[in-house]
C-alpha cells in the first residue's frame, strides 16, 4: 500500500483496531449485496466520484452497513479529489476512508495481502486441530475435569482462559499476564444440546492473532462441551423451555404449546410475542448479541436453531404498548453496529399463539 502513497481521510482510529479478512477491488456501485464483511474494498473511483454527493453517501452506507473494514480509492491520475461529503459520509458512519495517491495494479496489493490472510487462517487451523487432539486425548484417558482442560489450552496458547457459566460466573480459570497490559479478547459459547451452558473467554496480548484464538474457540468447544455436560448437566427447568421454544417456532397447537407452559412454568394469561435474529455475514447470533438480549429481557425464553436465535417475550398486562416500545428502542440501540438482523413479531394475548 506505501507506494500508493496512501493517505487516511476518514476514520483512523479505526484503523488499528479493523480486521482485514480479503482484499477486492471492483468498480461495481451496487457491490455492499455481494460482500460479507471483513473486506478491504480497493475502487479506482471514476464511477463513484461521478455521483451526486447523495449517492455517495448511500454508497459509503451500504458499504458501513455490510461491515466493510475499509474502503481505498484511487485519486491519482483522474484529476479529481475525494468530496468533502464523501469524506464526512464514511466519518459519520464509522468507514475509514483511504485516498490512494499514486498509481499501482490493485491486483498486486489483492495477492499480497490475501496471500498473507491465507497463511494465517491456515496456521490457525493447524494449531486449533492440533489443540483439540490434545484435549480430545486427555479427556479419553483422564476424564472430564474442567481444570486440566482449560489449563492445557492456556499452556499451548500461553494466554488467559476463562470458563465462566450462562450468567458469568467463573466456573474454572488459568493463565494470565500482568493486568496493565494491552490484550485481546474473544468469547464464544460452549452448547450442550440447544442449551447455551458455558460461555469460553480466551483473552491474550496484542500481538496474538485474534483469528487464532477465534478458531480455536470454535474449533475445541465441541470438546468442552463434552465435559461440561458431564459436570454442568442442563436443569429440568432449562430442557422445559427449550422444549417450549421447539414448539413455539415448529407452530405445535395450541392444546400442546398450553401444556408445555404448565410445564415451564411460563404463564397463558400474559401478552407474548417472538423475535428472531439472523446473522449478516461472517457475524454470528450467538455471544454477544445474546447477551444484550439477556440483559434487556430477562426473563426471555431463547432458542437457537442453527443460525437463528429465537426469542419469546412475555409483557405485563398493563402498559403493554409502551413497554414493547421501550424495548424495540433499548435492543436499536444496543445492537448497533453488531453484524445482526432482527425482526419483532406481532404481540399476542397469549403464548399460546405465539407462533
Amino acid at each position: 500500500m506505501k507506494r500508493a502513497s496512501p493517505l487516511v481521510r476518514a476514520g483512523e482510529a479505526l484503523i488499528p483496531s479493523g480486521t482485514v479478512r480479503w482484499v477486492h477491488s471492483s468498480e461495481v456501485l451496487e457491490i455492499a449485496p455481494l460482500l460479507r464483511g471483513q473486506e478491504l474494498l480497493l475502487s479506482g473511483g471514476d464511477a463513484l466520484l461521478n455521483l451526486k454527493p447523495a449517492a455517495q453517501h448511500e454508497y459509503i452506507r451500504s458499504l458501513a452497513a455490510r461491515h466493510v473494514t475499509a474502503l481505498a480509492i484511487q485519486t491519482a491520475g483522474s484529476g479529481r479529489s475525494l468530496s468533502a461529503e464523501l469524506v464526512e459520509a464514511a466519518e459519520e458512519v464509522g468507514l475509514p476512508l483511504i485516498e490512494l495517491r499514486r498509481v499501482v495494479p490493485f491486483v498486486e496489493i489483492a495477492e499480497e495481502v490475501n496471500r498473507k490472510v491465507v497463511s494465517e487462517h491456515v496456521t490457525a487451523l493447524q494449531t486449533a486441530d492440533s489443540l483439540s487432539q490434545h484435549l480430545a486425548e486427555h479427556l479419553t484417558s483422564s476424564g472430564p475435569a474442567l481444570r486440566p482442560l482449560i489449563e492445557i489450552v492456556s499452556q499451548a496458547l500461553r494466554i488467559e482462559v476463562a470458563l465462566l457459566d450462562p450468567s458469568g460466573s467463573v466456573l474454572e480459570f488459568a493463565g494470565g499476564f500482568p493486568p496493565d497490559s494491552s490484550s485481546v479478547n474473544v468469547e464464544s459459547d460452549i452448547f450442550v444440546g440447544s442449551l447455551v451452558s458455558a460461555r469460553l473467554r480466551l483473552q491474550s496480548r496484542q500481538d496474538v492473532p485474534p483469528e487464532l484464538l477465534k478458531t480455536v474457540g470454535e474449533r475445541i468447544g465441541s470438546i468442552l462441551a463434552l465435559a461440561v455436560s458431564q459436570q454442568h448437566r442442563p436443569t429440568a427447568r432449562q430442557i422445559a423451555h427449550t422444549a417450549l421454544m421447539r414448539a413455539v417456532v415448529s407452530g405445535t397447537s395450541a392444546s400442546q404449546i398450553h401444556a408445555l407452559c404448565a410445564a415451564a412454568g411460563v404463564s397463558t394469561a400474559q401478552p407474548t410475542f417472538v423475535m428472531v435474529f439472523h446473522r449478516i455475514g461472517l457475524s454470528s447470533v450467538r455471544g454477544v448479541a445474546e447477551k444484550i438480549i439477556r440483559t434487556r429481557c430477562p426473563d426471555a425464553l431463547n432458542y437457537l436453531d442453527g443460525e437463528s436465535l429465537w426469542v419469546m417475550v412475555q409483557l405485563s398486562v398493563s402498559g403493554t404498548r409502551q413497554e414493547r416500545r421501550e424495548l424495540l428502542e433499548g435492543l436499536r440501540a444496543d445492537l448497533r453496529g453488531l453484524a445482526v438482523a432482527g425482526a419483532m413479531g406481532p404481540t399476542m394475548a397469549t403464548p399460546l399463539h405465539a407462533h
